[in-house]
């Protein structure tokens, strides 16, 4: 005989609570799942079946307990809305700790099936910048530390950084995992000096970085949400503002991309806030430059210009003595594909198809992934201008650009390009790129 259910009067609680339709609410748990790449078709006919005692599968409850925190102001759990099985990757308080854990599972194949799937948290506050990081104590009976492991570290932050510029965020990305969880994280259990430490806490920094990159690209923004959460951390255990910044700049680009304005603006300016002053030129163009583009989203458009030329002057001014490498640079091409993202949030379309014309010339051939979907883009906004020959022809090099790639991102770019040109399929040019896209 089956098991009676039991109706979930939590559940039915914060309904009431929230002021939400079963049919709202249903719509606001697929908008979660979209967020990290789970595609759900739920509505009110689903809710009623979890109010009679029915429990989603995991990360349904997560996603639950997220869409109830961001409406009620407060941060809620799977159980607080009546889910007792949900289950909850390990989380540790300490850097180092996490530094293990988080990608030694991310780095197993069937655990990561499972953190791609973690909700993304919308910020209730602004992460903040502490003066007085924790210093790792030394432990006996470990190799010691010193400048030849820094400078492997760095070695290893430009590798994979080039390896993601050039075949997408799903290449390597096991690699990078396992390499931080052996390595980065062993040598900073190692005895060594407290320079030696804070050292080796930025280039750790660095790579937790890269692997919430990749893993944003990977459109799983829960878990590279994580990433970031820690790469903050360890900045600040570095004693290093600009990288510190620099992460914030991209928790707020992330919230950007997902629709959460206020968060994005409140975290772009922390990050100009803390890391604007004394910073390097490039790491200010940086900065700012998201700064414009969250700005932008709040229709404020005389900020929006403001912060553009803050990031412009600072690119200029950079030191020609300043290291190229990934975290200390800032190319021309990745500022004017800002500059075009602000444009074209207030609504200057031109001027953004113009920008992305510059980003398009300026971008490193590298950089294949930063090629590609700067010419998705631009194609997309000249569709929207009307010029659909000059579209056709910027998706023509787009396909040439992504060729080989392993990218969620371009794969959604060649997805949106298909449905655009679809209606046309008739014009022969873009009935030769739906064919060649097939």
């Amino acid at each position: 005989m089956a098991a009676q259910r039991i109706p979930n009067e939590r559940l039915r609680s914060l309904l009431r609570e929230s002021g939400w339709t079963q049919e709202a609410f249903a719509r606001a748990v697929n908008v979660a799942g979209a967020e990290i790449g789970v595609r759900l078709g739920y509505d009110r006919t689903t809710v009623s079946h979890w109010l009679a005692g029915s429990e989603p599968r995991d990360p349904v409850p997560r996603l639950i307990a997220e869409v109830f925190s961001r409406r009620v102001g407060r941060r809620l759990t799977p159980a607080a809305a009546g889910f007792s099985h949900a289950s909850h990757a390990a989380r540790t308080e300490e850097p180092v700790d996490e530094l293990t854990e988080l990608p030694r599972q991310d780095a197993d194949p069937l655990c990561h099936a499972r953190l791609a799937r973690t909700p993304y948290q919308v910020l209730g506050r602004v992460p903040g910048w502490s003066e007085q990081p924790r210093v790792a104590s030394e432990k006996p009976g470990l190799m010691r530390v010193g400048a030849s492991e820094v400078a492997l570290l760095h070695g290893a932050v430009r590798h994979f950084a080039a390896a993601m510029d050039a075949h997408g965020g799903a290449h390597a990305r096991s690699a990078l995992a396992v390499y931080v969880a052996d390595t980065a994280a062993t040598w900073l259990r190692a005895p060594g000096s407290e320079e030696v430490h804070r050292h080796l806490c930025m280039a750790a920094s660095r790579l937790t970085f890269l692997l919430a990159r990749m893993h944003a690209d990977m459109d799983a923004h829960g878990l590279a949400q994580r990433y970031l959460t820690l790469s903050l951390s360890l900045a600040n255990e570095a004693r290093h503002k600009g990288m510190w910044a620099t992460t914030l700049r991209a928790v707020s680009a992330q919230a950007l991309q997902l629709g959460h304005t206020l968060p994005a603006l409140q975290c772009a300016e922390a990050a100009v806030s803390v890391g604007g002053e004394g910073a390097p030129g490039a790491v200010r163009a940086y900065l700012y430059a998201q700064l414009a583009v969250a700005r932008a989203a709040v229709r404020d458009a005389r900020a929006a210009d403001e912060a553009l030329a803050h990031a412009e002057l600072a690119l200029a001014e950079a030191a020609l003595g300043e290291s190229e490498g990934p975290f200390d640079a800032y190319p021309v091409g990745a500022l004017a594909f800002q500059s075009a993202e602000a444009h074209s949030r207030l609504g200057r379309q031109v001027a953004a198809v113009r920008e992305l014309h510059r980003s398009a010339d300026a971008r490193d051939p590298l950089d294949r992934r930063g090629l590609a979907l700067t010419l998705s883009r631009r194609a997309e906004l000249l569709m929207t201008c009307g010029h659909l020959e000059e579209a056709c022809a910027t998706w023509d090099r787009f396909l040439g650009a992504s060729d080989g790639l392993h990218s969620h991102s371009v794969t959604a770019a060649h997805t949106r390009m298909r449905s655009a040109l679809r209606p046309y399929g008739r014009h022969p040019a873009a009935r030769q790129l739906l064919r060649g896209a097939a």
